[in-house]
C-alpha cells in the first residue's frame, strides 16, 4: 500500500506523483530546496506536528454477497480500511465482499428481501466514485486528488489490468451527512476528474466489491492525505452530474443532476457503448413521463434492433432477452414510489435497477456468493421456519398434483392455520400474515374461506386477493404493492398457471 501526503514546497514548485502508484510520492528539483529541507529530524518534527488524517474514524457497512440479506457495520480508520482492501483476495470476483460508506437500517426490499437499497440508507459517511473507462491510469487519479488535497483511498477494481485500468475512489467525509447530500458530493469528485466517473457512482445505495482475484499482482491501494471532500466548496464551480443528464440548480443545496438526455442514451445504445445502464435509465424516464409499459418495451426493442447485426455480441443478446423483465420491474418499482408520494419512504426521483458495477450485469441472488468457513457457521443466520420441517422464510415452494386432487383445499387450509398460529397437518406454525391470491375461481375460494372460518373461527391475519391475469404488468404491479403494504409471511398464488 502506498501513502501520499501533500507537502509544502518552497518557491511554489508543485508536487508530482510518480507514474506508478508504487513509486516515490514526491519529486522536486534539488536546487529549489534550502539545505535544511533535507534534515531528517526537521522533517520528522514537521510530520509530527501535522494531524494523522489516515487515523480518521470511518463507519463502513459490509455486505458478504450481492443479495445483501445481512449487513455488518464496522468502524475503521482510513489506514485499516486500506489495509483490508489490500489484503482481501478471492478465487473469483463473486466471492469478494462488498463495501459502502454509509449506514443502513433494517428495512428490507419487498421483492428480493435485500437490505441494500436506497430507501434503507440512513446516513452517508463518505462517497464512492467508480471508473471503468479502461484508459485513465490510477496514478492520474491519485495526482488530481493529491493536488486538490482530498482525503481518499484509491484502489484498483477486481477486474483491473495494467492494460485496461479500472479503479475506485473512496472519499470519507468530515462528518456524517444525510443521504440527500451524496449526489452533490459525488458531482464534486466527478467534476475534479472531468466527468469520467461511471453513472452508477451517483446511485445512493450502490456498493462495490473490494479486494483482488487470486492475489492479482496488478492490485493497488493508495492512501491520499487531505481533508474531506465535503469541505472543498470550491469544487462546486467544476461540478459535473450523472452522465447524459441535464443540469439543475437544485433547491439551494448546490447543483444537482437534471433530467436524462434521452437522445444521448439512445445513441450510446445504437453505438454499442452502453446497454444495461442506458436501458434502465430510459425505462425509468419513460415510466415517469407516462409512457405505457408495452410502448416503452417496443421503443427499447426498436433501438436495440438498430444495432447492426454484426455487432450484436453476447452483451447485446443478454440485454435484449432481459428487456421485458427489466422494463416491468422498473415500472413496478415506480408504481410503488408514486403510491408513496414525494418525501415519503419508497419515493425517489429516478428509478434504478441494481447491478454489478464491474460488468453491468445483474448477478443472480445466491449463485456462488462467497466461501463459507466453519467460523461463519457459528454466528450465521438461523433458519426461520413458517411451518416446521416444511416451509421457511425465503422459501419458494409448489404444490403439485393432478387436476381436482385438492390442491386448492389444502393451500387455503395451510394459510389459515399460519394466520392463526395453530398446527397444520400436525406441524407447528409460526403465526404471521398470509395472503392468498385467487387468480381463478374467486367465488369457490370465498366459499372455502367461509367454511374455514366456520370451523376455526376468525383469522384477521388471513387475507385473500382476487386478481385476473398476472401476466398483465399492471396486475403484477398491483400485487407487488399489496405485498409491500400487507407484508405477509406467506403468499400463495393459485394457480401457478395464472
Amino acid at each position: 500500500m502506498t501513502a501520499i501526503a501533500p507537502q509544502p514546497v518552497p518557491n511554489g514548485f508543485p508536487a508530482s506523483v510518480a507514474a506508478e502508484a508504487g513509486g516515490p510520492a514526491f519529486k522536486s528539483p534539488a536546487h529549489s530546496l534550502p539545505e535544511s529541507y533535507g534534515d531528517a529530524s526537521l522533517q520528522a518534527r514537521r510530520q509530527a506536528e501535522q494531524p494523522d488524517r489516515f487515523g480518521h474514524g470511518l463507519r463502513v457497512t459490509l455486505f458478504r454477497t450481492y443479495a445483501a440479506k445481512t449487513k455488518h457495520e464496522r468502524d475503521y480508520t482510513l489506514r485499516s480500511l486500506a489495509d483490508e482492501i489490500e489484503a482481501t483476495t478471492g478465487v473469483t470476483k463473486g466471492v469478494l465482499p462488498w463495501l459502502k460508506l454509509a449506514t443502513f437500517g433494517d428495512l428490507r426490499a419487498p421483492i428480493k428481501d435485500s437490505l441494500r437499497h436506497d430507501d434503507n440508507v440512513l446516513t452517508i459517511t463518505g462517497i464512492e466514485g467508480d471508473y471503468d473507462g479502461e484508459l485513465v491510469p490510477l496514478a492520474d487519479a491519485v495526482e488530481l486528488l493529491t493536488k486538490q488535497g482530498i482525503l481518499a483511498i484509491v484502489y484498483t477494481s477486481p477486474s483491473h489490468t495494467e492494460a485496461k485500468p479500472r479503479w475506485r475512489v473512496l472519499c470519507p467525509l468530515s462528518s456524517e451527512h444525510p443521504p440527500d447530500k451524496r449526489e452533490h458530493f459525488v458531482g464534486r469528485l466527478n467534476g475534479l476528474f472531468g466527468g469520467i466517473l461511471a453513472g452508477e457512482s451517483f446511485t445512493l445505495s450502490q456498493s462495490y466489491y473490494f479486494g483482488s482475484v487470486n492475489s492479482n499482482p496488478a492490485h493497488r491501494v493508495v492512501l491520499v492525505d487531505g481533508t474531506g471532500i465535503d469541505t472543498h466548496d470550491g469544487l462546486d464551480e467544476s461540478w459535473i452530474g450523472k452522465p447524459n443528464t441535464g443540469s439543475s440548480s437544485g433547491s439551494g443545496a448546490g447543483p444537482t443532476s437534471g433530467p436524462v438526455d434521452q437522445a444521448a442514451l439512445l445513441r450510446e445504445i445504437m453505438d454499442g457503448d452502453s446497454y444495461h445502464e442506458n436501458i434502465v435509465r430510459l425505462a425509468g424516464a419513460f415510466s415517469r413521463t407516462g409512457v405505457a409499459p408495452m410502448e416503452a418495451l417496443e421503443r427499447l426493442e426498436a433501438v436495440m434492433n438498430a444495432v447492426p447485426e454484426a455487432e450484436r455480441d453476447a452483451r447485446w443478446r443478454a440485454r435484449y432477452s432481459d428487456l421485458g423483465r427489466c422494463v416491468f420491474d422498473i415500472y413496478g418499482k415506480d408504481a410503488k414510489k408514486k403510491d408513496a408520494g414525494p418525501g415519503r419512504p419508497g419515493w425517489s426521483e429516478e428509478a434504478t435497477c441494481d447491478f454489478d458495477p464491474e460488468t453491468g450485469e445483474i448477478p443472480p441472488d445466491g449463485v456462488l456468493g462467497r466461501l463459507i468457513f466453519p467460523a461463519d457457521c457459528v454466528t450465521g443466520p438461523r433458519r426461520e421456519y413458517v411451518v416446521k420441517r416444511l416451509l421457511a422464510r425465503g422459501d419458494v415452494a409448489a404444490l403439485i398434483g393432478a387436476p381436482g386432487c385438492g390442491k386448492s383445499i389444502l393451500a387455503p387450509h395451510l394459510c389459515y392455520a399460519i394466520a392463526q398460529g395453530r398446527p397444520a397437518f400436525g406441524l407447528r406454525t409460526r403465526q404471521g400474515r398470509t395472503l392468498y391470491v385467487a387468480a381463478e375461481d374467486g367465488t369457490g375460494m370465498r366459499q372455502r374461506v367461509h367454511a374455514l372460518s366456520q370451523r376455526h373461527g376468525d383469522a384477521p391475519e388471513f387475507a385473500m386477493l382476487e386478481v385476473g391475469n398476472l401476466r398483465d404488468p399492471e396486475a403484477a404491479s398491483d400485487l407487488r404493492g399489496v405485498v409491500a403494504e400487507w407484508k405477509p409471511s406467506v403468499v400463495v398464488i393459485d394457480t401457478l398457471g395464472a
